[in-house]
């Protein structure tokens, strides 16, 4: 149990804060503190500080204004320090990350009391690798092996001019000290195709031996984090550190007391780690193109005996692989050839059981590319060997260069087998099963077959890698319940069984605040035609353009065709998420307010959450229909299949449970600051003609609600 030291640091860091903030307590906030102390502090330790014992994980679902990021840290970082542990704060997205970073935790050392040290930390593809930033400038070409020089018919690969000037301003900013070497901190958006050429992964970085160690932005960033006593990190770096072992990157997991803010996304985050596919005819263009790669290393590295032995091990994987994928995509032609809906794109395997015929195949091929990763593994080793100057006098500059393009090639051999791995298993008849999928792609000049595999639910990766291994872990949102439970959590993250989960209220008056409506007439929202019809004369009708309003779409296709058919002027008020990245169209939304100007956002799924648009900024949210999972999304049919074999309800425990966290999410967007006020609209007959609506209703905060 926390002793009385800790809960007296405790309780006098936030006294202080509140009174040097000149602020009252809130009874949400301080639940919130007690909870993660609680946790926390009934962890039982054996001599060398390990746990052994104790409840060390909990969930709390805490609305907004509840002000969560105090409550977890001044929490969770005595305690932290007492015990020797590391905080590591983890965000699903990098503005609440930046704003942790920059705002948050800097305002509560001021005046809290506590004293604490804390830094940013991010994956290396958020960082410009300074070797390839000097590679393409000096070589003008986006290929980093250079192959343009030896093969005439890939002239295509030299950059254009406005990459090449991109990149000398970055090197500019480096060498002046403006520029840190991080993507989020470049003044302007860059796009990805630029910034892929910069980057780089553990397999191909040199680490210590790459002459451009001293400048490295990401070395420099990762020296930061040595005896920080807070990291602040987000979900999918804390999912790749864990998926390497844990502490490559951040502090190992026994080290560490993890809060995951936003942490209703790490159930799909940790999906995204362990889902996999590729195209047949491109893994065949892939393989001829890795081998002339190859062939560029063997002559630069000619007098290598081990590079040479591991290049020549290659041209016998390399032919074998190819057979084995033109030999796998007339077999996966004939699957597509027996489905009754030709114009059908998706192909998935029912409860992910795939043809027997099917997984023979996949079989050879997981160990095909497990031996042609096996090969360029040692080539990988022996050209690192010669980074340290053995036994050559190659120029350092072409190993640097043969060896990260042998580390991406390797990389993407661990992916081929990652996939045929998922193919070749059968699944565990206990457990949660693997959805298995195909994909047709037709440009109308070829045919490509996409393979896809990915989990259902990545219950065991938490389990076996966070939940057990941590020393505790807090994982907190304002959506964590759905339906008013935390089962659909549980299910999703393998929450272990004694995890506390407490609900915090919100300092809002929701019911005093906002109005939630379904107008008398609105259409069920599976209607298509007269629901679309509908939403055009609700926007006539009964949007207020005086007041700030969001529309949220579930469908792209619904919201172009409602803003095409509206009427011209009110077209005019409209700003459509698919013309400015989201930065944009909100700081064009707060400038039309700013001046008396009518301002309606049309959005989607990413605008229902993450947007904090206060007071004036927004009066209305208009919610087009129920935000259920699309219906062909081959995860959740999968997932629904096997609840509905275990004997559950497959619509209530995921369409339904999912759309109450959505809801809510969408609907949160109204209220941000305790003064707000304003109304919701939800366009959906079904919410008061089905006997799930009224579910989904009661699982909304309680606003004042006027059903039609």
């Amino acid at each position: 149990m926390l002793n009385d030291t800790q809960k007296n640091v405790i309780q006098t860091a936030y006294s202080h804060f509140l009174e040097q903030k000149g602020l009252k307590a809130r009874h949400g906030q301080k639940l919130m503190i007690a909870a993660v102390a609680r946790t926390l502090g009934g962890i039982q330790v054996d001599a060398e500080g390990m746990r052994v014992s104790g409840r060390h994980v909990c969930a709390v679902e805490a609305g907004t204004g509840t002000g969560k990021t105090v409550a977890y840290a001044l929490a969770a970082i005595p305690v932290a320090q007492a015990m020797d542990k590391t905080l590591v704060i983890s965000t699903a997205t990098v503005a609440l990350q930046e704003q942790i970073v920059l705002k948050d935790l800097p305002d509560l050392r001021r005046h809290s009391g506590l004293h604490f040290s804390y830094a940013l930390a991010k994956g290396r593809g958020r960082y410009a690798c300074v070797y390839k930033l000097d590679f393409q400038l000096a070589h003008g070409s986006g290929d980093e092996m250079g192959t343009q020089a030896l093969y005439p018919d890939e002239q295509d690969a030299l950059l254009p001019e406005k990459s090449l000037a991109l990149y000398q301003s970055f090197l500019d900013g480096l060498g002046a000290a403006t520029w840190d070497g991080d993507r989020d901190s470049w003044p302007q958006s860059i796009d990805d195709e630029d910034w892929q050429r910069l980057t780089t992964d553990h397999s191909q970085c040199t680490g210590r031996r790459c002459a451009y160690v001293t400048q490295c932005p990401f070395f420099k960033a990762r020296e930061n984090l040595v005896g920080a006593d807070v990291i602040v990190a987000n979900h999918d770096l804390v999912l790749a550190d864990l998926a390497l072992g844990g502490g490559a990157i951040l502090s190992a997991p026994e080290q560490s007391i993890y809060i995951f803010d936003e942490g209703h996304h790490l159930p799909d985050k940790a999906l995204q780690h362990f889902a996999a596919h590729t195209r047949v005819q491109g893994s065949v263009r892939w393989i001829q193109n890795a081998t002339r790669q190859i062939a560029v290393v063997a002559q630069m590295l000619a007098v290598a005996r081990m590079v040479q032995a591991a290049i020549a091990r290659w041209t016998a994987i390399e032919q074998t692989l190819v057979q084995s994928h033109q030999h796998l995509f007339p077999m996966l032609e004939q699957i597509y050839a027996g489905r009754a809906e030709e114009r059908e794109k998706q192909y998935r395997f029912a409860g992910g059981v795939v043809p027997d015929e099917l997984r023979d195949m996949a079989q050879i091929l997981q160990k095909q590319w497990q031996d042609a990763g096996e090969v360029l593994r040692d080539l990988s080793i022996a050209i690192e060997d010669m980074l340290d100057g053995r036994g050559t006098d190659i120029a350092r500059e072409v190993v640097e260069q043969a060896y990260t393009a042998v580390g991406g090639l390797w990389q993407r051999c661990a992916h081929g087998e990652a996939l045929w791995a998922l193919y070749a298993r059968a699944d565990v008849p206990s457990g949660a099963p693997t959805a298995r999928w195909l994909t047709l792609h037709d440009s109308g000049n070829s045919v490509d077959i996409e393979v896809c595999a990915s989990p259902v639910l990545p219950v065991a990766m938490l389990q076996d890698n966070l939940w057990e291994r941590c020393f505790a872990a807090v994982i907190t949102s304002a959506t964590l319940t759905a339906l008013g439970s935390f089962e659909r959590l549980r299910q999703r993250t393998g929450l272990p069984d004694d995890s506390e989960c407490v609900i915090v209220p919100s300092p809002f008056h929701y019911a005093q605040s906002a109005q939630l409506i379904v107008p008398l007439q609105a259409v069920e929202g599976n209607q298509a035609e007269l629901h679309t019809q509908s939403l055009v004369t609700f926007m006539h009708d009964s949007v207020d353009l005086k007041e700030a309003t969001l529309v949220l779409f579930s469908s792209r296709r619904q919201m172009l065709e409602v803003y095409q058919d509206v009427s011209r002027e009110f077209r005019a008020t409209i700003l459509l998420q698919d013309d400015y990245s989201k930065q944009q169209l909100l700081q064009l939304h707060r400038e039309r307010i700013d001046k008396k100007e009518a301002s309606v956002i049309f959005g989607l799924a990413s605008f229902a959450e993450g947007v904090d648009l206060p007071g004036d900024y927004l009066r209305h949210v208009v919610i087009a229909k129920i935000p259920f999972a699309p219906p062909d999304d081959p995860v959740e049919q999968t997932l629904s299949e096997w609840i509905e074999a275990q004997g559950g309800n497959s619509f209530m425990q995921i369409s339904v449970a999912d759309a109450s966290l959505r809801l809510v999410q969408a609907s949160g967007r109204l209220l941000r600051t305790e003064t707000d006020t304003g109304r919701i609209t939800i366009l959906d007959r079904r919410l008061v003609t089905k006997r799930y609506g009224r579910a989904l209703l009661d699982s909304m905060p309680p606003y004042q609600r006027v059903l039609g």
